[in-house]
């Protein structure tokens, strides 16, 4: 009997030694396949949005005296047009000097036009919109543009202009 105690506790104690190791290897893997799924996700990220397709569009309003944005509308060629209405809190937030992040796409390289129109009301709360053309080119590198929109005081009105950064 005594013999019998001694090799079921020898049994026992290589059964937990195997599954101390079977659960170390098990640990191992597991961390290997969250790795590879990191892995996959940046690459798809990469693949899904090369950064020589990017182009990321901003909106500034230096003043805010002669003009205030109620929306504005953004397309170019090969673009999706993009369309934002601004709410009140917005507004006061440009005015204290906040830059409003757009959106981001993905065009090609070259050059490109950009149209835009921005939608308001002037100083004296009649509709006003500014709208032009601007022509880019988009080159390898990642392109960030603004549209800034400037209180002119001497013709006491606002202008628009396309920034690149």
């Amino acid at each position: 009997m005594k013999y019998l105690i001694i090799a079921l506790t020898f049994f026992t104690l290589a059964a937990n030694a195997q599954q101390s190791v079977l659960n170390k290897e098990i640990n191992t893997v597991k961390k290997s396949v969250v790795e590879l799924n990191q892995e996959l996700y940046q690459l798809e990220q990469e693949l899904l949005s090369t950064k020589g397709t990017e182009v990321a569009f901003y909106f500034s309003l230096r003043g805010g005296k002669f003009f205030v944005p109620l929306s504005l509308e953004l397309s170019a060629e090969g673009l999706a047009s993009v369309h934002h209405v601004y709410t009140e809190r917005e507004v006061n937030a440009l005015r204290q000097g906040a830059i409003h992040p757009v959106g981001k796409s993905n065009i090609g390289t070259g050059k490109h036009l950009i149209n835009v129109q921005v939608r308001g009301v002037d100083q004296h709360g009649d509709p006003v919109t500014l709208a032009f053309e601007s022509e880019v080119e988009k080159t390898s590198d990642p392109l960030m543009l603004e549209i800034s929109i400037q209180d002119n005081s001497k013709a006491k009105k606002a202008n628009a202009q396309l920034v690149v950064w």
